[in-house]
């Protein structure tokens, strides 16, 4: 289970890459620590690849279409 800063962190940085304000690595890892810095987590979690992962999932999309 995600704690409060964790699973506020996921949502916006989610959120950010739906907008297409988030739309190559390197804007991912600055929002990454932005986003850490923010929510006073003291460390960058996850991979990008699990949350480029969860943002297609979240369009509605499906592994096994």
């Amino acid at each position: 289970m995600l704690g409060g800063g964790e699973a506020d962190f996921f949502q916006e940085i989610l959120a950010m890459i739906r907008s297409g304000s988030i739309r190559d690595k390197e804007a991912l890892h600055r929002a990454k620590v932005q986003l850490a810095r923010k929510y006073g987590l003291g460390y960058i979690p996850g991979g990008d690849v699990e949350i480029l992962h969860s943002s297609d999932l979240g369009e509605g999309g499906s592994a096994n279409s």
